[in-house]
């Protein structure tokens, strides 16, 4: 999530001030149906991000294409494709809900405004669950609405940031980044919060969880850290990680995506990188760089690595 953006509804002259005209809105509408017809595509996905910081939508109660709704508020890479195509990083959905399963567990840490969490809680049904971990107060107060909205009640929400040691530290939203950016790295910020550093150890305790079958992680560089302190929760249940690598990220907060695949492998795990159109093994020398979207599965699962068709 690294395209910047304005505010929806801005007014005046200049970014937003296209949506009080009737051309425009008339434009804006047959854009979103067009493209919520059509196949997601990186044409679409840039078709819809180059209008929508234009044009700057009101805020509005949008419908997923999975049947979730979702209110989106402002105008960022996540919410702007949501609002157009209806979802987000379409090419891991299949991985996600195949991981997770019916009836399955699924942790969500850096949930955002929820939308993994909704599709999470739509894969693993009434009898699964899923625990939402937020730390930002926006997003929090976001999650919850959208919770609401769609009345779900396997839905555990937890407010707060995840390390290796329980503690305090500040929450950053980078100055010229979009929403979905904000880190616990050493950063320079327009907008900071104080918050609370539990272990993913200790939280999953807390809420009582008897299995794990998936967790997605996308806490912008925390990665590292948050793996150590979910050491006991990946030894005992074993779960899928469906993880986004930024290095840049990761080394703001002291660490790399090489430390991280060290770590992980080590768990015995084995990673592939999630394509738009394939999925590549990540080879254990593949030192550095970026994955946004990694799937890692315990090499003792190899049933779920065939049931994916994943490359051995």
């Amino acid at each position: 999530m690294r395209i910047t953006g304005g505010l929806l509804g801005m007014t005046g002259q200049g970014a937003g001030s296209k949506n009080k005209y009737l051309p425009y809105r008339v434009v804006d509408w047959f854009l979103r149906h067009s493209l919520r017809a059509l196949p997601v595509s990186l044409w679409t996905e840039k078709c819809a991000l180059w209008w929508g910081y234009r044009f700057q939508p009101e805020p509005a109660v949008t419908t997923l294409r999975s049947g979730a709704k979702i209110q989106v508020t402002h105008a960022d890479h996540l919410q702007l494709l949501i609002y157009y195509l209806g979802t987000f990083e379409s090419y891991c959905l299949p991985f996600l809900r195949t991981c997770a399963g019916k009836g399955g567990t699924v942790v969500d840490v850096g949930a955002n405004i929820g939308f993994y969490t909704l599709e999470s809680a739509i894969a693993v049904g009434s009898r699964g669950r899923v625990i939402s971990i937020e730390a930002a107060p926006r997003h929090l107060e976001s999650l919850r609405q959208n919770l609401e909205l769609n009345n779900m009640k396997n839905v555990s929400v937890v407010g707060a940031a995840v390390g290796d040691a329980v503690g305090q530290a500040t929450l950053t939203l980078p100055r010229g980044d979009n929403l979905g950016m904000f880190t616990l790295g050493e950063v320079e910020g327009e907008e900071t919060y104080s918050v609370t550093i539990n272990t993913i150890d200790d939280l999953l305790e807390k809420q009582g969880v008897q299995s794990v079958s998936l967790v997605k992680m996308d806490i912008e560089g925390s990665e590292f850290r948050a793996l150590r302190g979910a050491a006991k929760t990946f030894q005992k249940f074993r779960p899928s990680l469906l993880i986004e690598l930024n290095d840049l990220a990761l080394r703001r907060c002291g660490s790399s995506s090489q430390a991280v695949r060290d770590l992980l492998k080590e768990m015995g795990y084995r990673g592939w990188r999630i394509g738009r159109d394939a999925v590549d093994v990540l080879a254990d020398d593949n030192v550095g760089g970026d994955c946004d979207e990694c799937l890692y599965i315990h090499l003792t699962n190899r049933s779920l690595m065939q049931k994916l068709g994943l490359p051995l």
